[in-house]
């Protein structure tokens, strides 16, 4: 399968095979960090980590349910009357609207989600698309200095989600978001490693076992379809044992265009390397080219089912506003420092919250959100740079990697109010 063209992004400077061994200590390829890891890390991960694989001759080219291609659309959450035309005012707006969430669930009943809204394991699919849309694709132990088994442990018993994910990472957390615990591990695998896992979890259906999995998702008997639903894992192999992908069936649909599944995890052809939902396929693509290696489809996971969805999912990260005069770059507004997982704001209520901003022809407003890490170390900082969420002047939101972008005293400490006086938070 032809790869996706990347002449036009950064080049990883090591082609390394970034799977993780399960050695808590080390980060992925053993590589340790002495500052903040720049945008270039990122989009190293993202490359070696197969978002860069074509999936066009698999997709069904039909809609989608997208949240931020939904969150776009002209005709979703347009401009309020009323709006404040100050910063203060425009800051308080956008923090209110980020804290109460009900942007967000107005964007789920965009045209795109109706034929999945009173399917089963929507609501998972939603808590999926709300709590992990927009995590970059880099390795969690950059960002978080417990080690990775303590990272995965921690969102798993008590919620902490890290903003920051590599192929089991996306889908770990996924399926904790709908109530599995980890299993032995703490975590679902990739690669052959991860299908044999699976066995003990569950079932499996292995590619050598049932050929059929490699043709349109038409030609499956009724028994093989059914069978894989909501939280089904699919796991392409490496060459080594553990290396490998890993992504986990979101939606499954049957139209008169006929059966399509929809998969979370890191294998995409998105414009950003951050997670978020697929588009809907026909088959499952038989493999997935990287930069390091071609990983081949092994087989599907059967882990028996989602159980109750979890509502005390909490971010890993900060974020302060910063709003920012167009036509000369100035800054009017910077909010101090904000837990997410205080105020339970997840990247995509960030994003809901800036869809056609107050002045966004005028004024810049973003998000900036950096990490979250309690135990931080000379290699592993904390407050590293993830991810900034921003309006364009057409009110379109959008997600940004490189930290420069949001411009001079984006991380000076304390709020700042352009012409004096307090800012309000």
């Amino acid at each position: 399968m032809p790869q996706a063209p990347i002449e036009s992004r950064p080049k990883p400077p090591v082609k390394a095979e970034v799977s993780r061994s399960r050695d808590p200590a080390k980060p992925a390829g053993g590589i340790a960090f002495a500052a903040p890891p720049a945008t270039s890390d990122a989009l190293s991960a993202w490359q070696s980590d197969g978002v860069a694989a074509a999936q066009g001759e698999f997709g069904s080219g039909l809609p989608a349910p997208r949240i931020l291609v939904a969150m776009n659309d002209p005709k979703m959450l347009p401009p309020e009357a009323g709006e404040p035309a100050e910063p203060q005012g425009i800051a308080d707006l956008l923090l209110g609207r980020a804290r109460d969430g009900a942007r967000l669930a107005r964007v789920f009943e965009h045209d795109d989600f109706g034929d999945f809204r009173s399917a089963g394991g929507e609501a998972w699919a939603r808590a999926v698309t709300e709590h992990l849309t927009g995590i970059p694709i880099a390795d969690p132990a950059r960002f978080y200095a417990e080690g990775r088994t303590a990272i995965a442990r921690a969102m798993l018993v008590e919620g902490r989600v890290p903003l920051a994910a590599l192929s089991e990472d996306a889908v770990t957390a996924a399926l904790c978001a709908g109530g599995w615990d980890g299993g032995a591990e703490g975590s679902i695998g990739c690669g052959a490693a991860g299908l044999a896992w699976c066995k003990g979890l569950g079932d499996v259906l292995a590619y050598a076992d049932h050929p059929e999995l490699s043709g349109p998702f038409d030609g499956w008997d009724g028994a093989l379809w059914e069978r894989v639903g909501a939280g089904a894992c699919l796991f392409w192999a490496g060459a080594g044992e553990g290396s490998g992908r890993v992504a986990v069936v979101l939606r499954k649909r049957v139209a008169d265009s006929g059966r399509t599944l929809q998969l979370f995890g890191t294998l995409g052809t998105e414009e950003a390397p951050v997670l978020s939902e697929g588009e809907l396929l026909l088959a499952i693509p038989a493999s997935i080219p990287t930069e390091v290696e071609t990983f081949r489809f092994a087989g599907i996971g059967i882990l028996g089912g989602l159980g109750a969805v979890r509502t005390d999912l909490r971010p890993r990260g900060r974020c302060r506003l910063l709003l920012r005069r167009r036509s000369d770059g100035k800054l009017l507004y910077r909010s101090a420092w904000i837990s997410m997982a205080a105020e339970g704001i997840s990247i995509a209520r960030l994003l809901a919250s800036l869809r056609n901003s107050p002045r966004a022809a005028d004024v810049e407003a973003t998000w900036r959100v950096h990490s979250l890490c309690l135990t931080p170390t000379d290699d592993i900082p904390d407050s590293a740079f993830l991810v900034e969420c921003t309006a364009g002047k057409y009110g379109r939101v959008e997600l940004r990697l490189d930290p420069a972008k949001s411009g001079p005293g984006a991380v000076e400490p304390g709020a700042f109010a352009d012409g004096g006086g307090k800012a309000g938070f």
